[in-house]
């Protein structure tokens, strides 16, 4: 065994080894005082030229002038024998600016001791109590709050925001509402709420709760996070179906656009070429595991670990029952593979000339170093086409150099995710549901399937952006080993007059009756329309 330990890397990305991940290192010039400083300060500057090196059109989203004035402020707060905490809150501080979802930083170590045992829930522009221990009465489950501590709960969430990268203001606030719970970090960011805080309603009602500790174990008066109902629950497979024969719909959760040959395909970009035979020994083996990796069962369905085959039987068995109505459920859906969704569209339609994304890449030292593979691909049509060496730090149209059919590579008998002409297709109805929770590849999916008019779209926002930077490109910084990641590219979404943020066609947004209920209204839209 190599003994090392699998990691899942957020948004899109693959599993990898934790020494064997490619590690972008940089040379830098230093600032005068740069000796002076401290691990953090040191690995916070480092940071900030990497990500200036590595962020396409960066002066266009975020100017260097602004950069530095911000940055001036933030090293100087961890200057005085700083904590994790503190260098991550700088860290989130400075690249909230960016307001992209594959530009951060967790800084190793970070803890979470505290936290008070409720959940709060925004939907549309007011925050909901959505959850309690069972400690306090349940009459307050599904109130309307008005203040936390002494500040309005719009204050605070215009403080607690700037811990997230998300990009656009509907998935900031899904995401921004898991830091109302933690003492430490509203402590830190200048509200003072320490072991019990006053929530304060908009009824005038109020209730204090009391801060617990991460070992304190606690039972909640209504089930953990949103449920829904009995049918579309959230599965601990990464992809599973269930036919409902007297609805007429197959109804597919896709959790992760991942499977067993992505696993290996990805391991090309991300791991050091001299650890690949060892990271596809170690994973090959998992494969022949009853009881394989746990980490790795999370994103792998081993009952069915190739995702065409899985396709294969879903679609067979559909018209096994006649069955005319597909729903995809990507609300759960946090990326992974492009590739993987493509299969799945290819056994969706037998149109042939879908274009696919185009693509902006950076030839920065970044993006040459991790993604090798791809860049020496576009620096030969380059080359080809213009006779000359592509530059440097420059921005390259992707579709100036290569023409970028959407099946290409499904379509290429020498791809790992080769698929044949002669594949089952699906010729019903499609419904795909979408929402905050809905990432990285997870969200190109819908956007596919809304440009191109595959399927009716219901739900909310996703993550990411149809149009902007994009892409999973890994690093760590020298001394404190923080895990952070920049775009490297600018994805642009087929049809560009739609605009840069995925709209869907339907707009259902959970409302505080129906989560409460454990009901799932996008999905009863979708019933309803079918027996129409």
């Amino acid at each position: 065994m190599i003994g090392l330990t699998l990691l899942l890397c957020p948004s899109c990305g693959i599993f990898l080894q934790n020494s064997a991940i490619k590690n972008v290192q940089f040379d830098f010039d230093k600032p005068s005082d740069f000796n002076k400083w401290n691990k953090w300060q040191k690995d916070f500057y480092y940071l900030k030229e990497a990500v200036h090196r590595s962020f396409p059109e960066i002066e266009d989203q975020y100017p260097r002038s602004k950069q530095d004035s911000i940055w001036n402020v933030l090293v100087n707060s961890i200057s005085n024998k700083p904590k994790p905490i503190d260098f991550q809150i700088a860290c989130s501080k400075y690249l909230f600016h960016f307001q992209n979802a594959h530009t951060w930083s967790w800084t190793k170590g970070l803890e979470f001791n505290t936290y008070y045992p409720y959940h709060i829930y925004p939907i549309e522009e007011s925050w909901y109590l959505l959850n309690l221990s069972t400690e306090y009465d349940s009459s307050f489950i599904g109130k309307k709050l008005k203040s936390i501590g002494n500040h309005s709960i719009d204050s605070v969430y215009q403080i607690l925001k700037v811990m997230e990268q998300a990009e656009n203001d509907f998935c900031l606030r899904h995401e921004t509402k898991k830091w109302f719970r933690y003492p430490d970090y509203l402590y830190k960011l200048g509200i003072n709420m320490r072991d019990s805080v006053r929530l304060v309603f908009a009824d005038e009602s109020f209730l204090w709760v009391k801060e617990h500790s991460n070992k304190e174990k606690v039972d909640y008066l209504q089930p953990f996070g949103i449920t829904r109902n009995h049918f579309t629950k959230r599965s601990d497979e990464i992809y599973t179906f269930k036919i409902a024969k007297d609805s007429n719909i197959c109804y597919f959760q896709y959790n992760a656009c991942y499977d067993s040959l992505e696993i290996e395909e990805g391991l090309k970009d991300y791991v050091k070429p001299w650890l690949r035979p060892m990271a596809r020994y170690f994973v090959r083996k998992q494969f022949k595991k009853q009881k394989p990796n746990s980490m790795l069962r999370q994103y792998v369905n081993f009952e069915e670990p190739v995702f065409a085959n899985f396709l294969e039987k879903m679609i067979s068995e559909m018209e096994t029952q006649n069955v005319e109505n597909l729903i995809i459920d990507l609300r759960a859906n946090n990326g992974g593979s492009l590739f993987t969704n493509l299969q799945l569209l290819y056994h969706l339609t037998d149109q042939e000339g879908l274009n696919h994304f185009d693509e902006k890449i950076y030839t920065s030292y970044v993006y040459r170093t991790v993604f090798n593979r791809d860049y020496d691909k576009i620096s030969g049509a380059f080359r080809k086409k213009h006779k000359r060496s592509i530059p440097e730090d420059t921005l390259v149209l992707k579709s100036s150099l290569i023409e970028l059919p959407l099946f290409e590579t499904i379509n290429n008998s020498n791809s790992a995710y080769y698929l044949p002409k002669s594949r089952k297709r699906f010729q019903g109805n499609v419904f795909v549901l979408f929402g905050p929770k809905t990432y990285s590849a997870g969200a190109l999916l819908a956007t596919l399937f809304k440009d191109h008019n595959l399927g009716i779209t219901i739900g909310t926002r996703v993550s990411n952006s149809a149009i902007g930077a994009t892409n999973y490109t890994p690093f760590k910084l020298p001394r404190t080993k923080t895990k952070c990641s920049s775009s490297s590219t600018i994805l642009i979404r087929p049809d560009t007059t739609a605009g840069h943020l995925l709209e869907p066609d339907v707009w259902v947004e959970p409302s505080l009756k129906g989560i409460l209920n454990g009901e799932d209204e996008a999905f009863d839209y979708i019933l309803e329309r079918i027996n129409q």
